[in-house]
């Protein structure tokens, strides 16, 4: 994997920025993740955060501190297709879908790029974000492999 093939989701993820709005924060941190890419050998991880942090500029933002059906906070489960998190009282426990909802919280609440344990492997954690930007904003991000 080279950055090449990263750089063309994060390119596209700019190309679809809404026209006319002051981005200067966007563009500190598209600037940051180019250094972050330079400086590193798991660019999928770069990918990752970039993609999920993101998803608060397109105002979409998954849901990750309280269920998106009930607002109970004993969280269990992850779904794309609802938005966030789900509780137990609105979901049964699935092994996978809350590694995924772990790993979410950890992409979208981390201040540096480096050191992110995640429980799911960088290409099954990329397919469901992909999943939710074509969910939640209605746009198929060009791929990530080359």
């Amino acid at each position: 994997m080279t950055e090449v093939g990263v750089l063309t989701p994060i390119l596209d993820i700019i190309f679809h920025l809404e026209e006319g709005v002051n981005h200067r924060r966007i563009y500190s941190f598209l600037i940051q993740t180019l250094n972050e890419l330079l400086d590193t050998e798991l660019p999928y991880q770069i990918l990752s955060i970039f993609l999920v942090k993101m998803l608060a500029v397109f105002g979409i933002k998954p849901e990750l501190k309280k269920c998106v059906r009930c607002s109970k906070t004993n969280l269990v489960n992850f779904s794309c297709l609802e938005g966030g998190a789900l509780c137990d009282s609105c979901s049964l426990f699935h092994e996978r879908n809350y590694q995924l909802l772990q790993d979410f919280q950890r992409l979208y609440f981390s201040k540096e790029f480096k050191d992110i344990s995640l429980n799911l492997s960088y290409t099954d954690l990329l397919d469901e974000i992909y999943q939710y930007y074509a969910i939640h904003a209605n746009f198929k991000l060009k791929d990530y492999h080359l």
